[in-house]
């Protein structure tokens, strides 16, 4: 690795036929864009631990931040509930499931997830949850942004239609959670 880099290092400068050079006729070699690349793959792990250190939670607080989701989740699936929080639009909900603001227990649930993953009796069938859980989580956010715009447009559908199909995706976030809570023993 140490020869690629010294070999690149000693790339020259593109060879000019005139002193003022049209922008197409100066172009970096294949080896200097290597070079540039390789570089910026060596920064890579420093600046990913940067931000990852600074954002490492326990398995303690992994496992009560899931506690605190599937609660949520159990509570905002029955039908009183969820009205009354629909009711305040599309942004409501999505502050609920975590996609506005931090308040919410599901904000940043993948990481304390990703922190679980460890512990799973089957890591396997964790991860597939997790992918299904992830998936619907999307699928309900995307649902209730739709339903915040969908009466300022030409579309036929309407938020409630919205709601209702987000409510089914948080179904099976739910229903996928639950698995999750239930591979991992109890801390």
């Amino acid at each position: 690795m140490l020869a690629l880099l010294m070999t690149m290092n000693a790339v020259k400068e593109p060879i000019r036929t005139s002193s003022f050079p049209s922008p197409l006729s100066v172009r970096p070699s294949s080896l200097c864009t290597r070079k540039m690349t390789l570089q910026a793959f060596a920064c890579a792990p420093f600046i990913s631990r940067q931000y990852t250190e600074a954002a490492v939670i326990d398995k303690r607080e992994a496992f009560e931040q899931l506690e605190a989701s599937v609660l949520l989740l159990r509570r905002l699936l029955k039908d009183d509930e969820y009205a009354r929080v629909t009711a305040g639009g599309g942004d409501a909900l999505r502050r609920e499931i975590g996609f506005v603001g931090t308040g919410s227990p599901l904000f940043s649930i993948d990481k304390a997830l990703t922190v679980l993953r460890d512990e799973a009796m089957d890591p396997v069938e964790y991860g597939e949850e997790f992918e299904r859980f992830s998936y619907a989580l999307r699928m309900a956010d995307n649902d209730a942004y739709s339903a915040n715009f969908v009466e300022f447009s030409a579309a036929k559908a309407t938020p409630a239609g919205y709601f209702k199909s987000a409510k089914n995706e948080l179904r099976q976030a739910y229903a996928s959670l639950a698995n999750l809570f239930d591979l991992i023993p109890p801390q």
